[in-house]
């Protein structure tokens, strides 16, 4: 009785892309005291459906290589555009959880590094190359750990780490 376009229904071929993703993070640990700076390369791989021309949401792994932790990203992305087929900025947010692996932290039997909530915002462009999208991108990316500490006691101690960065990206969309 009643037609409600959808926007997926309006897109014949609402394709199922993926995302390839390398750049480089940077920037600061904010909530202790030790005043470390942060700066790691990053790589991202994903699935982005698209919605529409304008809309796309999805998913994904990553890899961030710190000098002494490794984190491993696991997200869900919203990217919204202006126009199909010809270069357009877009935004991002991705949201998720990163566990994560620490070098000295492996060698005392009583710390852990476990992961924790992540979010983060960028804003590129998307360049049409044929098949294949070029994105480039900067972003704000923060990022919560947490550090537990088995003291012997009954109370362990957990510390929160919070991660304040920016991301400069460039990758592939086909």
């Amino acid at each position: 009785m009643f037609n409600i376009p959808l926007a997926a229904q309006q897109e014949s071929n609402a394709p199922i892309k993926i995302v390839l993703e390398a750049g480089v993070l940077a920037g600061v640990e904010v909530n202790r005291n030790t005043g470390d700076f942060k700066r790691a390369p990053m790589f991202r791989t994903g699935i982005l459906y698209h919605l529409n021309s304008q809309i796309s949401i999805g998913g994904g792994l990553g890899l961030e290589w710190y000098k002494k932790e490794r984190l491993f990203p696991i997200y869900a992305d919203m990217r919204l555009s202006k126009r199909k087929d010809e270069a357009r900025a877009f935004f991002a947010v991705h949201a998720g959880y990163t566990p994560g692996w620490h070098q000295e932290y492996q060698q005392l039997e009583n710390y852990e590094l476990n992961g924790g909530w992540r979010i983060g915002f960028d804003y590129g462009w998307l360049v049409p190359a044929g098949e294949l999208e070029l994105n480039m991108s900067i972003g704000l990316h923060i990022q919560n750990l947490q550090i537990d500490i088995d003291t012997g006691f009954s109370d362990d101690y957990c510390e929160d780490v919070t991660y304040v960065l920016l991301g400069f990206k460039t990758g592939l969309i086909f």
